[in-house]
């Protein structure tokens, strides 16, 4: 018995599989100020009420701080805090300037549009700040971001190593006992 092919249903399959999102950037630094010396240990501020996307951050930067050989502890002399977002690739901010001269804002990122690609992807915005607790000064910080899906979150870990090692001076790190 010879059955007969549907081509609507590969034809529907096809479609779904080629409008899906193909947009994957690993992350890239914005802005780094190193710090001066060696530290083993950071307080990393959380607050009750986060959001989704900062919970996952926060595990991320976790997770990259222990792997730098540095401990997450309450009460050191280093605090850390941290920023993310997600906005449309779309969305910009312009700079002021309190020149006469108005400021140009930056070009948008080169992304042609691919046939198999039609999402609207998304600019994932993080930074670390490390700040001295006895004379509240910053003392390092970092800035980076990665254009992907909406959604999809799986280069938040590669964005958090990267922060954390622009704001640690790699020679003089100390190691964890």
């Amino acid at each position: 018995m010879i059955k007969k092919r549907r081509p609507g249903v590969l034809l529907g399959a096809a479609a779904m599989a080629l409008s899906a999102c193909a947009v994957d950037r690993a992350p890239t630094l914005s802005h780094a100020q190193p710090y001066d010396g060696a530290f083993g240990q950071v307080e990393l501020i959380s607050e009750k009420d986060e959001t989704a996307l900062r919970q996952e951050f926060s595990s991320a930067l976790n997770r990259a701080l222990f792997d730098h050989s540095v401990e997450v502890e309450s009460g050191s002399s280093l605090v850390a805090d941290f920023a993310v977002s997600a906005t449309s690739i779309e969305t910009g901010l312009d700079p002021v300037s309190r020149e006469s001269e108005a400021t140009k804002p930056k070009a948008p990122e080169n992304r042609r549009p691919r046939w198999y690609n039609r999402c609207a992807p998304d600019r994932v915005r993080g930074s670390l700040a490390i700040f001295d607790r006895a004379s509240n000064t910053l003392v390092a910080k970092s800035e980076g971001h990665f254009i992907a899906c909406p959604g999809d979150r799986d280069q938040l870990n590669g964005l958090a190593n990267l922060l954390v090692k622009s704001v640690m001076n790699q020679g003089a790190l100390a190691k964890r006992e």
